[in-house]
């Protein structure tokens, strides 16, 4: 075969080579939006039922990524996980070519707290001008915070609390009611009889305490202290 059919050839094969070069289907690469949607749609399940305003946030893929195109990716939660705050979520397209792949989600919930309004100092009564309700972010937290003010206004500051803290109930203390060495009342109730008498406290106490006191006698006795500043002791 001379030199100008091996040219003709060759330029046919090329030319059979590039039509099928384009003939063929483009590889169909996943949607990394699509994949962020299904890892985000299965934490909103994950969470049920919030405790306020849910947000949830993915990481998306980097979008350098190149996975084949799947028809409908499944997500899951690694066991021991729960869905609060920073969390990872594995989304997965079954199959022989299938490709699993691993997406960081964060979960925030904002609910209305009792927050300090201004500093308040270890010791003081917290007042209604010193908290105010405002919308936090509760997964930020490492106790449950107070969401009712009628449950902080009165309340003696445990610990010093700074301007736009959270108030949780270990931050507070109910009043004193009854003070060491002073006179009391002490009530007995057995059946439909109330005994009353007079004792001497011998601690502090606050409504709801138990404290002990020194009843006629010499006898001391266990009771709870009452909202109206009595001491009831429990009967057999």
């Amino acid at each position: 075969m001379d030199r100008r059919a091996l040219t003709c050839l060759g330029t046919t094969l090329g030319g059979l080579h590039l039509a099928a070069a384009l003939a063929a289907p483009a590889p169909t690469w996943q949607d990394m939006g699509a994949v962020a949607a299904v890892a985000r749609e299965h934490v909103l399940r994950s969470v049920g039922e919030p405790a306020g305003r849910l947000v949830v946030t993915v990481a998306p893929p980097d979008d350098r990524l190149r996975l084949p195109a799947c028809a409908a990716p499944l997500a899951e939660t690694p066991e021991g996980q729960r869905p609060w705050g920073w969390m990872q979520v594995r989304v997965r397209c079954p199959g022989e070519a299938g490709w699993s792949l691993s997406l960081r989600a964060r979960v925030q919930v904002f609910a209305p707290a009792v927050m300090a309004r201004r500093a308040v100092t270890a010791g003081r009564t917290i007042e209604s001008d010193d908290v105010h309700l405002a919308e936090t972010d509760l997964t930020g937290l490492q106790r449950p915070p107070l969401r009712d003010s009628q449950l902080v206004v009165g309340r003696i500051a445990r610990v010093g609390l700074a301007a736009g803290q959270v108030v949780v109930a270990e931050h507070l203390r109910l009043p004193v009611l009854i003070r060491r060495g002073s006179a009391v009342e002490v009530t007995a109730t057995i059946g439909q009889v109330t005994v009353s008498s007079t004792g001497t406290a011998m601690q502090d106490g606050a409504a709801g305490e138990l404290i002990r006191v020194k009843v006629p006698g010499g006898r001391l006795v266990e009771g709870m202290v009452t909202a109206d500043g009595k001491v009831a002791v429990s009967s057999p």
